[in-house]
């Protein structure tokens, strides 16, 4: 290949990038678009209440709760090594702290510690 065919061919590969690097842009933009709307998704917490069928002292059957897990696949095994076993689903919100319902020993501590804050902000005047 002579000098000018390759300076040509330099030339079309700098041409096509430009023309292509605005598309890659938006196109980059619109993914990182769509993992940010759907960030909210992620942070959703799925755990897995893996049950039992028991009989008691008196004969009746119940269902107690063996253990938590948030993987799929353990709470499937966990129903398919005996008949007697299941989970149940439940969606916890990634906001969950924020619709907790607070102890009033919660509220004391935190009422607590903003006057020990308080005290020691005092002491170092």
């Amino acid at each position: 290949m002579d000098t000018q065919t390759e300076t040509n061919i330099n030339q079309l590969a700098g041409d096509v990038h430009l023309l292509t690097s605005p598309i890659q842009f938006l196109f980059r933009c619109v993914l990182a678009l769509l993992f940010l709307l759907a960030a909210p998704l992620l942070y959703a917490t799925i755990p897995y209440v893996l049950t039992t069928l028991r009989i008691d002292s008196d004969g009746k059957v119940s269902t107690s709760n063996v253990a938590v897990t948030f993987d799929i696949h353990e709470a499937e095994a966990h129903r398919n090594e005996d008949v007697s076993n299941d989970f149940q689903v439940f969606s916890v919100a990634a906001d969950w702290l924020e619709n907790a319902e607070q102890s009033k020993l919660v509220e004391a501590m935190r009422e607590f510690r903003a006057m020990v804050r308080e005290w020691q902000q005092e002491a170092l005047r």
